[in-house]
């Protein structure tokens, strides 16, 4: 029962990523001792009514779930949080789960079961349209009735994970929350890598295959004059989903995931001169073999004595490439792949603002932005006032000059090597407070919260060197 102290504050943190230490080829950590300070922060003096965990808070890209889960238990995360919301759940507190990239394996979880669920229901001879969404909770925001059939879908996975494991009080949304507060307005949340430059190539690029197709199976024009037609926002939305889910499915549902975790490996050793020796005997016996199969080349008559001789002159250069191939790889490969996908780790939020107001999220419709796309799939339409993510791991505040749309990032809380991420930073929103910021970032600072600062360009003033 709860003891009457629950406030209408909510509190929204993200990117914890649980089990990220496990993994040997990153040098990152959740940061676990502002984590439990947090905890207790929310249970004696926040006392919110809502908290919103804002999606990658298990690391399912690099650890399996029972090292992400044993990462979490060790400070009895989701322990203590929903036993505070059991204590308080007469007074309406709730704990909310968004998924993001590196926890959307939970999603594709829930996908599976699903799907053997309606096979072995069609195999049984029933109808496979019977109860298709069971397990689907509508939710609605306080007091506000969702008219438009667009309201936050809640997929309650426990009993499809384990139960047992902790997560009974939980609620999962994917891919949005929504939620009206008063004296605020209409907040959007989402983890923040649906905005993402990859995922609008990706559309593209799709758009354009299924175009050719249709050129190639069809003889007559009605394919095209089609998918050029102004589609709705839902089209958009699940087109832009299902984008990312077949990304997900491929390396979680084969065995891809090895290949690539097999080459970051491999990148991380040579990074860390671990294989200087191989790499330089490598290098010595292609050059070594080259030289045989050319014309007129013979090792046995040369002079080891001879500093010139190719065997010294191969030693040397496999000496340079060993030291030099590290360096070059850890400059090459992140240029190569910061042009090919977003990188949007560490950007700051006035980086991230044109994916939001700026840049089209659909081919077929030109001007249609991220922040058009959110309105529409918020409260029927009603105006965004906030919106609320996560995922680059870098705190900030910006406002859109023309929408004035209220952007905000809560960082995160991993300890990187570098010291680039928001290591301990959280949002509150707060209704009830007068005369002041509603929703404020905050840091954990000699356990207690401090709000975080920031300049012209939203960028937090707030250096966290853990």
């Amino acid at each position: 029962m709860g003891d009457g102290t629950c406030t209408n504050r909510a509190v929204v943190l993200s990117d914890t990523h649980f089990g990220v230490v496990h993994d040997p080829t990153e040098k990152e950590e959740t940061n676990l001792a502002d984590l439990i300070n947090l905890l207790d922060l929310i249970k004696d003096e926040i006392k919110p009514k809502t908290i919103i965990l804002l999606g990658d808070i298990f690391d399912l890209w690099r650890v399996e779930f029972k090292y992400a889960w044993d990462n979490a238990d060790d400070i009895k995360f989701f322990e203590r949080l929903t036993n505070y919301v059991r204590e308080h759940q007469d007074e309406g507190a709730e704990l909310i789960y968004v998924l993001g990239n590196h926890d959307h394996f939970l999603q594709e979880i829930r996908w599976a079961i699903n799907t053997k669920e309606r096979y072995n229901k069609i195999i049984e001879g029933k109808n496979s349209d019977e109860n298709e969404d069971e397990g689907i909770q509508n939710e609605e925001g306080d007091g506000d009735k969702q008219k438009c059939g667009e309201d936050n879908k809640s997929y309650i996975m426990t009993e499809e994970i384990d139960i047992d494991i902790g997560l009974d009080y939980v609620k999962f949304f994917y891919p949005h929350y929504k939620k009206k507060f008063e004296n605020i307005g209409m907040v959007y949340f989402d983890h923040g890598h649906y905005n993402t430059k990859e995922q609008r190539q990706s559309k593209k690029l799709l758009a354009r295959i299924i175009k050719l197709l249709s050129r190639f199976l069809s003889k007559s024009k009605i394919h095209d004059r089609l998918l050029s037609k102004c589609i709705s926002s839902e089209e958009i939305y699940q087109d832009l989903e299902a984008n990312l889910s077949s990304v997900y499915s491929l390396l979680y549902y084969s065995k891809l995931d090895d290949v690539v975790r097999t080459a970051r490996d491999f990148i991380w050793r040579t990074y860390n001169k671990r294989w200087h020796a191989i790499i330089a005997i490598i290098v010595f016996l292609a050059q070594a073999g080259l030289y045989l199969i050319l014309p007129d080349n013979n090792l046995g008559d040369l002079n080891p004595a001879d500093s010139l001789s190719p065997v010294g002159l191969f030693a040397l250069f496999s000496g340079i490439v060993a030291l030099l191939l590290p360096k070059m790889i850890s400059i090459i490969l992140p240029g190569i792949l910061t042009g090919t996908i977003s990188s949007m780790r560490n950007k700051t939020v006035d980086n991230v603002l044109p994916e939001i107001v700026a840049k089209d999220v659909c081919i077929e419709m030109k001007g249609y932005t991220y922040l058009n796309l959110m309105v529409d799939q918020g409260n029927c339409g009603d105006k965004i006032q906030s919106y609320i993510f996560g995922h680059t791991h870098k705190a900030g505040r910006i406002t859109d000059s023309a929408s004035q749309l209220d952007v905000y990032n809560c960082g995160s809380w991993v300890k990187d090597e570098a010291g680039e991420s928001c290591t301990n930073s959280f949002i509150i929103i707060d209704p009830d407070v007068l005369n002041e910021d509603k929703i404020k970032i905050y840091h954990m600072e000699n356990m207690k919260k401090v709000a975080c600062e920031f300049d012209k360009n939203g960028r937090c003033k707030y250096e966290c060197k853990k």
